[in-house]
């Protein structure tokens, strides 16, 4: 009789191991939930305030109008922020086009289609081009861009531009075996106007990892695309940041690779991504772009910090759901992703450890 009960509890167990192994959606959905709840009910870690944030929010746009700004504006918004003295500042807008509003392209938009000529000979040289004046200000500064890739299941055209890869080296074990990684491969991107991408030494890629309930859980640390290797927006910064120049790939017995760079050694997935750990204690301030362009400059202390400057105006800054609330901004996200880094509050679900369960369900039996 014993036997028998023994035997049903083995096949029972094995066929839900099997059924979790290969986990239906509802099964993926409380995994996530649950991976959620042990995160938030986690001890949060302290963060020193290294990452200031500066805002292009609802008050800035009362005071010099509507996105978006003639980029010799946002010219003057980063080089009041680099006068400070910033270690890094992180730019988390995206711009592919030219900008429109810049006195060249309205002279002849003007002449083309209406007939009208403006004289245009009393604007200074430097003020005809707003992207010029704009790719002036960014060659001066630490300032990091970022863009965006395309994968098969998106649409839009491949852009032909070329952000920098970054050097990968691959420390492997002492057995020598191939590396298990698997990078999430792009098939198109999306830059920056050339003349702007040009003028600065790191640019970053601002995806994110969506899950089926729309929250971002993960974030991918690197990307490849034509057989390069390219670096998130977050890493990107630390590359300036910490003045490195490649990464290193590290595949401990753990089974869990690791990315180095200079002292951070941030573990990651198969694929290269990372989870967002809980909100972190201490974190650095929040200023609007108008405390920098009309307030007092001297009570702000930027100098050698990390400084993430983006939009979160009403309307204008897309939100998903994640550990931190229920609407969190991409600038939020990106925030939270570099301190995460910086003080290594980062979490990996091994590859293995499902297997590692469903083992111990069967010693349990």
């Amino acid at each position: 009789m014993l036997a028998v009960q023994l035997c049903g509890c083995f096949i029972l167990t094995s066929l839900l191991g099997l059924f979790y192994y290969f986990s239906p959606p509802f099964l993926k959905a409380i995994n996530q939930e649950t991976t959620d709840f042990i995160l938030k009910s986690s001890p949060a870690r302290m963060a020193d305030g290294e990452v200031v944030v500066i805002e292009i929010d609802d008050a800035s746009l009362a005071n010099i109008g509507q996105w978006p700004w003639p980029r010799s504006q946002l010219a003057e918004l980063l080089h009041a922020i680099n006068e400070t003295e910033p270690a890094v500042v992180g730019i988390n807008i995206l711009f592919p086009e030219r900008d429109r509003t810049s006195p060249i392209l309205w002279q002849r938009r003007l002449e083309q289609e209406h007939g009208y000529t403006v004289d245009t000979s009393g604007i200074p040289e430097e003020f005809l081009d707003n992207d010029l004046f704009l790719a002036e200000t960014l060659a001066r500064g630490p300032f990091v861009l970022g863009y965006e890739f395309l994968f098969p299941k998106e649409n839009g055209g491949i852009q032909e531009c070329t952000p920098k890869p970054i050097p990968l080296m691959w420390q492997k074990d002492s057995s020598g075996q191939a590396s298990s990684v698997r990078l999430h491969s792009a098939r198109g991107v999306i830059c920056s106007y050339p003349v702007l991408t040009k003028t600065i030494e790191w640019s970053g890629f601002l995806n994110g990892n969506v899950d089926s309930d729309g929250a971002i859980r993960r974030l991918p640390l690197i990307i490849g695309f034509n057989e390069s290797t390219y670096p998130s927006f977050a890493l990107a910064v630390l590359l300036q940041y910490f003045g490195a120049d490649a990464l290193v790939i590290k595949e401990p017995y753990s089974g869990i690779p690791h990315i180095s760079l200079n002292q951070l050694d941030i573990p990651v997935d198969l694929h290269g991504q990372y989870q967002l750990g809980p909100r972190m204690k201490g974190g650095g301030k929040y200023f609007s772009a108008m405390d920098i362009l009309q307030g007092d400059r001297e009570s702000i202390d930027l100098s050698g910090k990390i400084v993430l400057v983006g939009l979160t105006a009403t309307g204008l800054n897309q939100t998903f759901p994640t550990l931190l609330s229920p609407e969190t901004s991409l600038l939020e996200i990106h925030k939270h992703s570099l301190e995460g880094l910086l003080y290594q509050n980062i979490t990996v679900r091994p590859a293995f450890f499902r297997v590692v369960e469903i083992a111990t369900c069967f010693l349990l039996v």
